[in-house]
């Protein structure tokens, strides 16, 4: 059996309309004869809107939508291509489908020249499941400050996941004595840009953590721009607190010789950070690990 990768255009939009009713139910139809709509036709029209399905035995069995996002500044012109959507119908995987759908958004980063693709969200609980050759990687990025229990939530996630890897940043600069340098800060994003892009190229995971401070957004910005997310669903987080149950937490630490004890004021004023990044909140106060872990692998 042999697919088709085709854009989609008002000419073949009862086909996709008739996929993606079968998506929604599990039934088949025919495709419509009335006339597409003129909504359907002003956002087909859209120039940074680009929906790709694959056509085998007379029908669509599933489809792309990439959306091509501007970005100035640091990035000098060149923007992002996001992933809002990728299905493949359930007797169709394991064929190749969504690799060659997940191709399209390589090519489209090259066209574009955009810096990367990154992954917005995936439809729904049925159309995320890929198996084989048609698995989608899930990256999970999870930021919050320092005590708000980044790495013991990871670990139970990392159990919760199927076939799950787990770096923690802090790891990559591990040393004694700590020393935050230019030098060593250049040393600690290759370390984990090396270890993360090893993760994600290896088909012996579908799940990559990964936990570190994070408080600015130009951080995840640099780390989206070196990974090679193609294929790869992103998941960015930020873990947060109120400030009573993150002195609880450092205080414990503290007390028992884990931490050092200005490690407190340096959390405290990172706290007000995470707002304003481009991420998923996620409130800590007053759950357990578990349960946080729940809420993210349910996202």
């Amino acid at each position: 059996m042999t697919s088709t990768i085709e854009r989609v255009t008002p000419g073949n939009y009862p086909l996709f309309d008739a996929m993606v009713y079968w998506r929604d139910t599990g039934t088949e139809r025919a495709p419509s004869r009335a006339p597409v709509s003129p909504a359907v036709r002003r956002e087909l029209a859209n120039p940074n809107l680009f929906v790709y399905a694959a056509l085998a035995q007379g029908r669509y069995v599933g489809w792309i939508s990439l959306a091509y996002l501007p970005k100035v500044g640091k990035w000098s012109g060149r923007g992002h291509i996001y992933v809002d959507e990728l299905w493949v119908a359930p007797s169709y995987r394991r064929r190749g489908i969504a690799k060659a759908l997940m191709a399209k958004a390589d090519e489209l980063r090259e066209e574009c020249g955009a810096a990367a693709v990154c992954g917005l969200r995936l439809p729904d609980r049925r159309g995320s499941l890929f198996y084989g050759e048609d698995a989608m990687k899930t990256l999970y990025l999870v930021g919050g400050p320092m005590g708000v229990g980044k790495t013991a939530v990871c670990q139970c996630l990392k159990r919760m996941l199927p076939n799950s890897v787990f770096l923690d940043g802090d790891w990559c600069w591990d040393a004694d004595p700590f020393q935050v340098t230019p030098e060593t800060k250049r040393m600690v994003l290759d370390n984990i840009v090396y270890l993360l892009n090893s993760f994600l190229h290896c088909s012996a995971y579908e799940n990559v953590l990964f936990c570190w401070v994070m408080h600015e957004q130009r951080i995840l910005d640099h780390l989206l721009q070196r990974l090679d997310t193609a294929g790869c669903a992103v998941k960015a987080v930020s873990l947060l607190c109120d400030e009573a149950a993150l002195r609880e937490r450092l205080g414990g630490d503290i007390r028992c010789g884990l931490r050092r004890a200005d490690v407190l004021e340096r959390s405290l004023a990172r706290l007000p950070l995470y707002p304003r990044l481009a991420t998923i909140k996620i409130e800590t106060s007053g759950k357990s690990v578990r349960a946080v872990a729940e809420e993210i692998a349910a996202l």
